[in-house]
């Protein structure tokens, strides 16, 4: 029966045997329940059943809490403020450590190395992290699909905008599908002025003639206006 039926609230800790079995099992190929179990000699039975796949996670568990090292390495993962306690469970440590805190686009990828998220940030490493502690279904769908991790700097935040809107056309990853479907697209665009004074405006897609540049939020439009006027 379960805590909530008993009207009891039970807020445990998680741990994560993939992340713990990386850290203190490192140097294995892959590091999925099956693949793993049967290199460190742990006997697997029902396979892809609850019983099973529950008997062969315990029995991995308390062979990762005999292993030398375990005790500091456990105390680090059940802090609630531990990144490793917050990056994806497919996803090394070495693959967000080498993110940069400079201006960019970041990529998400999948164990096979396709791209399926493509973002934009001011500061890289911090923007990314911010999908590690979010819990809405989409940012858990996303980070549980994740595998590697990459990017591109670009000096400031425009070039950032420019970039990714342009990734995204190239690429049209998979989440980034599911995201633009939901959200109104903006466009960026010029007209000219009975003065002949030639203005940079944005406004919903359908009331824009020519647009320069298609975004998908107001904030990014007066962004993009923004970092233009201080390039001036």
């Amino acid at each position: 029966m379960s805590c909530s039926r008993l009207v009891w609230n039970f807020p445990g800790k998680k741990l994560c045997t993939v992340r713990l079995s990386r850290k203190l099992l490192p140097g294995y190929h892959s590091y999925s329940l099956g693949k793993l179990c049967s290199a460190v000699g742990i006997p697997l039975s029902d396979r892809h059943r609850a019983r099973g796949d529950a008997h062969a996670t315990m029995l991995l568990f308390h062979k990762l809490l005999r292993t030398q090292g375990a005790e500091k390495v456990f105390k680090s993962f059940l802090n609630a403020r531990s990144q490793e306690a917050t990056l994806p469970p497919s996803l090394p440590g070495t693959e967000f450590e080498k993110l940069p805190s400079t201006p960019g686009i970041y990529y998400f990828k999948d164990s096979k190395g396709h791209i399926i998220y493509i973002g934009k940030a001011i500061n890289i490493k911090k923007r990314v992290l911010g999908h590690f502690y979010d819990k809405s279904t989409k940012e858990i769908s996303l980070c549980a699909e994740t595998a590697y991790l990459d990017f591109e700097e670009t000096g400031n935040e425009l070039i950032a905008l420019l970039l990714e809107s342009a990734e995204i056309k190239k690429h049209y990853p998979k989440f980034n599908r599911a995201q633009k479907r939901k959200i109104q697209q903006y466009a960026i665009f010029s007209y000219e002025d009975r003065n002949g004074i030639l203005h940079l405006a944005y406004n919903k897609i359908n009331m824009a003639p020519n647009p320069l540049l298609v975004l998908y939020s107001i904030s990014e439009c007066r962004a993009f206006h923004g970092s233009i006027v201080r390039k001036l």
